[in-house]
């Protein structure tokens, strides 16, 4: 894909929206990603724009879910791992806005003790709102799955696991048949994209950005979250 000069290229690392930087830039910061290399980053809490296009493509590290982001001056798009439940929520959300308008997508890091080693495992959850308001519903869960396929229990050397490639498909095929003002982005081969399953030890919340990209706005959802990157 060609990296044009006006769009940022965002990804979810440790619990937030993440964008490449260059060593020394204003609010940057050191990590080592998962090649063993320093690699310098912006990170935020909160995204804002019109969303133009949401596709499924092949990457680096799988199947990534490409949402393209328009807002007042720049566009990004936000590649997030397909197999996982923020891009099941970013999907899902999607039944109850307007997509001719803007919508604000936040993150937020959870934690919760792992049933099958009883460690504390870190993630994140993402979530989109619209005009202001609350955080929209799903159009799938557990009360309501609606056709949502359910994940199934196969066995695999010996051990139940879970099998959800029904449930990928089906939503492949959902955001497939949507339509959107521009044409789909492909994935950027050399764009790390993870979720952070097991923290690293010591690990805790990042801390909020200290410089917000130019051209976004960000969400006035909190009174007291003073992280407003887009």
């Amino acid at each position: 894909m060609q990296n044009k000069a006006k769009g940022l290229h965002i990804s979810i690392v440790n619990a937030r929206f993440t964008i490449k930087a260059e060593e020394g830039d204003p609010g940057a910061k050191a990590r080592v990603n998962k090649k063993g290399v320093t690699v310098w980053e912006k990170t935020f809490g909160t995204l804002e724009g019109r969303i133009m296009n949401m596709s499924v493509q092949d990457g680096t590290f799988g199947k990534q879910l490409n949402v393209k982001i328009k807002g007042d001056r720049t566009e990004g798009v936000l590649h997030i791992q397909f197999d996982s439940m923020n891009a099941l929520r970013l999907i899902g959300s999607l039944h109850a806005v307007d997509i001719d308008k803007p919508v604000t997508i936040d993150i937020t890091p959870e934690t919760y003790e792992s049933k099958a080693t009883g460690d504390m495992v870190q993630t994140s959850s993402i979530h989109v709102s619209q005009d202001g308001g609350r955080w929209v519903k799903l159009e799938w869960n557990k009360e309501n799955p609606g056709d949502l396929p359910d994940l199934k229990k196969v066995k695999f050397k010996g051990q139940l696991v879970t099998d959800n490639s029904e449930r990928l498909e089906f939503l492949e095929k959902y955001v497939a048949d949507m339509e959107w003002d521009e044409g789909p982005e492909e994935s950027k081969p050399d764009l790390e994209v993870e979720e952070v399953e097991t923290p690293p030890k010591g690990y805790k919340a990042p801390a909020k950005a200290e410089e917000k990209p130019k051209g976004w706005k960000g969400s006035k959802k909190s009174s007291d979250d003073d992280d407003m990157p887009f």
